[in-house]
């Protein structure tokens, strides 16, 4: 497991950014995205209220599908 801040790190890949967040260290980001299982994604767009799909799990047909979103609605 890599370590990293209760803040979010972010990152841009192809123009689209990416928050990694250690949900132990920062539960109330759990709970707002209601984490049950890692890993989760969301796509979110303009504010943290906006999310646009949220999927579970680290298969390539889900992150493609995330990507996919994100780039539709950058």
């Amino acid at each position: 497991r890599q370590d990293c801040s209760p803040r979010p790190q972010e990152v841009k890949l192809n123009g689209i950014a990416l928050a990694k967040v250690d949900v132990d260290a920062a539960a109330d980001v759990a709970a707002k995205f209601k984490v049950q299982s890692m890993p989760t994604f969301a796509v979110i767009k303009g504010n943290i209220n906006n999310v646009l799909l949220t999927k579970v799990g680290g298969a390539e047909k889900i992150v493609d599908e995330m990507f996919d979103c994100a780039r539709k609605n950058k």
